[in-house]
C-alpha cells in the first residue's frame, strides 16, 4: 500500500474527509494533495500526517541472513628452499 492509499483509508475508517484533515494539520489541500501526489514526505511531515491519523512510525531492523560461518581457506604454499 503506497502513502496515498493508507491516507485515504485512514481517513476511511476515522470518517473523515481529506479536508477535515488538512484543516486538522492547519495545511491547504493543495499541501495534502502534494504530499500524497509526490510520495517523497520529509519524516516530519509524515510524522504530523500520521498523527492525525492515530498511526506511528516505527523503525524495525531486518532480518539479516546469516551466511555460512566456516572459514574460508586458501590454499597455503611452502617457500621453496
Amino acid at each position: 500500500m503506497d502513502f496515498a492509499n493508507l491516507i485515504e483509508e485512514r481517513c476511511r475508517l476515522l470518517g473523515i474527509s481529506k479536508n477535515e484533515l488538512c484543516k486538522k494539520l492547519g495545511k491547504s489541500h493543495g499541501y495534502l494533495f502534494k504530499v500524497m501526489s509526490d510520495g517523497n514526505p520529509t519524516l516530519k511531515v509524515l510524522e504530523s500526517i500520521l498523527d492525525e491519523l492515530g498511526l506511528e512510525i516505527k523503525f524495525v531492523p531486518k532480518k539479516i541472513e546469516q551466511q555460512s560461518s566456516e572459514p574460508t581457506t586458501e590454499p597455503t604454499t611452502k617457500p621453496t628452499e
